[in-house]
């Protein structure tokens, strides 16, 4: 290595990860059957710094991020936070389980709702690219 490089002995590579939420459509909607969409998170491995990515007709659909008890009943009186923007980027920021569901009860019921597990930087070492 030539005197006037620096050595990258000591750095360390962050690689900053998007996932685009779907299964086989890459959409957030109504799904073909109730767990698709947490079918799909539980074979992904997220960690802090990544990036998911909602793409959804704004029209018909909307995206809310729901504490775990309003995520079990699809309750959408009380959103941490709301969207309706045809495309949402949720970044993680720390490691604890975050809740999804649709703006519309009925939607939510069908299964449009999403559990994702964020593991710690030490625990995430594995993961899996999207569907």
């Amino acid at each position: 290595m030539p005197e006037n490089q620096p050595s990258c002995f000591s750095c360390v590579l962050s690689e900053v990860r998007e996932f685009v939420v779907g299964y086989k459509n890459n959409l957030w909607a109504v799904p073909s059957f109730v767990d698709e969409f947490n079918k799909w998170a539980k074979k992904t491995h997220f960690q802090i710094g990544d990036s998911l990515v909602l793409k959804y007709n704004s029209k018909t659909y909307s995206v809310l991020e729901v504490n775990e008890e309003d995520y079990k009943i699809c309750n959408n009186a009380n959103p941490i936070k709301s969207h309706n923007d045809r495309e949402t980027t949720f970044s993680v920021e720390k490691s604890c389980p975050f809740f999804f569901i649709s703006g519309a009860e009925e939607h939510c019921q069908k299964g449009q709702r999403l559990e994702v597990m964020v593991l710690s930087e030490k625990n995430g070492s594995s993961h899996q690219s999207t569907a």
